[in-house]
């Protein structure tokens, strides 16, 4: 049996690959911008039952669109909105969106997103109530190139509802889908996730390059009580996160503001995820988040945490051994990350590489 392990994390490493997993990185020339421009503040990334904590500053600033592609943004953007029309609480004909100001100026791909979901019938309003249940945000994680084309991830959010996709640019100029739609915080059960707009990758041209040697990392110490916290300075950990586990399964949990209370739908959630789960080569990642304006003093920092132990502990009554659980938080005094909900817990089944 293989070691499992748990890693200590700095902000990097679980913003850029905690939840994209294997997520390829931006298109040159297909570029979206971050939702909003952000002075510069604290996120801080913690991992507990490792338990390591990692505060680093992170600038969330609008990429800039080269874009020489218009007709590839249209791809990208009705892509994701045939997505959305599909999702039942977000349907067309009784859905009024919120659309921020800065988000209606950020660039090119947020004129072609805008344009496609008016198209899709959406009534779109214009807002800067970024915590309701139907403000849109938009992300994109960073490109990757190689001698075939240009890859990228996009993340588009409905409240704490985000599909994620990758795509590549090939070198004679056609767009193809590099991934799987990931779907988050709603029931996806029934949606088409391949539509015929949207052409996807033959495997035969897919690069592998060689495999990188496995770093030695520490063994998950499942006695360790959290007591406090230690800041990681090692930037060597952004580059080496899980990477040698992929994706088999993942959940939004949400909370209600300021609470820890589980819902019912949730807690069959995790009753459903331990069934997938193979104790000899899976790990169970749960990332507490709260980032929202909080009353409480270190009201974010302690229900991101609390969170995650909360889940964490519902995962062992399912059946999950503790020592199969990564517990981890991440936390902010606004949304810097779409990737994160607001107020809940991503929970991911992750398994080696090698055992698949």
């Amino acid at each position: 049996m293989k070691r499992l392990r748990k890693q200590g994390l700095v902000a990097l490493c679980m913003l850029s690959a905690l939840i994209a997993g294997c997520a390829s990185p931006s298109l040159s020339g297909l570029a979206v911008e971050v939702e909003k421009p952000v002075p510069e503040r604290p996120v801080s990334v913690q991992a507990v039952a490792g338990k390591s904590v990692a505060e680093k500053s992170v600038s969330a600033q609008p990429v800039s669109d080269q874009s020489s592609e218009p007709g590839g943004m249209q791809q990208i953007a009705a892509d994701f909105t045939g997505m959305l029309v599909q999702i039942k609480d977000l349907q067309p004909a009784n859905t009024t969106l919120l659309w921020s100001d800065v988000t209606r100026s950020a660039g090119p791909f947020a004129a072609v997103l805008k344009a496609g979901l008016t198209e899709s019938g959406y009534d779109l309003v214009i807002s800067d109530d970024r915590d309701n249940d139907l403000a849109v945000g938009f992300f994109k994680v960073e490109d990757s190139h190689s001698s075939d084309g240009i890859s990228g991830t996009y993340i588009i959010s409905v409240g704490d509802r985000q599909l994620q996709r990758s795509y590549r640019l090939l070198s004679d100029g056609v767009l193809v889908a590099n991934s799987e739609m990931t779907l988050r915080g709603t029931d996806a059960t029934g949606i088409k996730r391949h539509l015929a707009s949207m052409p996807t990758l033959d495997p035969s041209k897919i690069q592998t390059g060689e495999p990188k040697p496995e770093p030695e990392l520490p063994e998950i110490d499942t006695q360790k009580q959290y007591a406090g916290v230690q800041n990681l300075a090692a930037e060597s950990f952004a580059n080496e996160p899980f990477t040698d586990l992929f994706n088999v399964h993942e959940e939004i949990l949400r909370f209600d503001r300021e609470s820890l209370e589980v819902s019912e739908q949730s807690l069959g959630l995790l009753q459903i995820l331990a069934t997938k789960l193979e104790t000899d080569t899976d790990l169970v990642v749960v990332v507490g988040c709260s980032q929202v304006e909080s009353q409480l003093e270190n009201g974010n920092a302690e229900l991101a945490v609390a969170r995650a132990q909360v889940i964490s502990k519902g995962l062992q009554k399912a059946g999950v051994p503790e020592r199969n659980i990564f517990e981890a938080g991440c936390w902010a005094d606004e949304v810097l990350d779409l990737r994160f909900p607001q107020h809940g817990v991503v929970l991911t089944l992750k398994r080696e590489v090698s055992s698949s």
